[in-house]
């Protein structure tokens, strides 16, 4: 296959993946449903391998893990330490911090209806790494941590003066936004629908990172002729999402 062929190969691939992203939306909106349920089967992560700690195994375990090693490159995976494999087919995935320090993390993934599914899951969960790791959020260690954050608080930390959740935030989400969406994010989606990329973005402005960042990836780079594609350019103009969106594109 000629260079020209490969190329429109694979952007033909992409655009059939892209049907899939707001779709993928109504799978990911029942993630929060998974946090507390005790998954089918934990995996220690050493280098690139899992290893049964508890549960029962399946194939489709080893899949996925497969998978994200595949997207990700070693040196981006280094906050992984456990894989959970969940029970539910209607939760996509999730990842939780494994101590106060944010050093350790446990990505938790369903059962995939797809591998497209399975692919869009990873990239969206993987923006939330990319996002609440150290460098990006002080760990809240204490509970002044929270009392004393002038940015945004995630729930896990205050987000650093200048990281890309405090800019994201900070040109996107207003304290009006925060407040309805903590209501009722279907509200804040309803009242703007071309603010978001989908409506499980307009969740809370790490869902909306996630997200867009997912978009962002999938997409070439749009026009910011919505709040939702000024979102997306948004992530065009950080060097470090670009270089990952690279890397991560290499696989799609």
């Amino acid at each position: 296959m000629t260079e020209t062929a490969n190329a429109t190969w694979k952007y033909t691939v992409l655009g059939i993946v892209f049907v899939g992203l707001v779709a993928l939306a109504s799978f990911l909106v029942t993630r929060e449903a998974a946090r507390g349920t005790p998954p089918d089967a934990v995996y220690v992560v050493s280098g690139e391998t899992i290893e049964l700690s508890s549960g029962v195994a399946a194939p489709w375990h080893d899949h996925a893990w497969t998978r994200f090693i595949e997207l990700v490159p070693a040196g981006r995976r280094g906050l992984v330490a456990e894989f959970h494999a969940l029970p539910s087919s209607d939760v996509g995935g999730l990842v939780e911090a494994s101590n106060n320090s944010l050093q350790n993390w446990s990505l938790a993934i369903g059962p995939p209806a797809s591998d497209a599914d399975l692919d869009n899951t990873l990239v969206h969960e993987y923006a939330h790494l990319i996002t609440l790791s150290p460098t990006q959020v002080i760990p809240a260690t204490s509970r002044d941590v929270r009392t004393s954050c002038t940015t945004y608080f995630t729930g896990e930390g205050c987000a650093r003066e200048g990281s890309i959740f405090d800019r994201f935030v900070e040109e996107f989400w207003s304290d009006e936004d925060l407040a309805t969406a903590k209501s009722n994010s279907d509200d804040l989606y309803g009242s703007d629908p071309d603010a978001f990329v989908t409506s499980y973005a307009a969740t809370n402005p790490g869902e909306d990172i996630a997200e867009t960042f997912r978009f962002f990836v999938y997409r070439s780079k749009p026009r910011p002729n919505t709040v939702a594609n000024a979102k997306i350019a948004f992530m065009w103009d950080v060097p470090e999402l670009v270089r990952i969106r690279s890397e991560l594109r290499l696989e799609l």
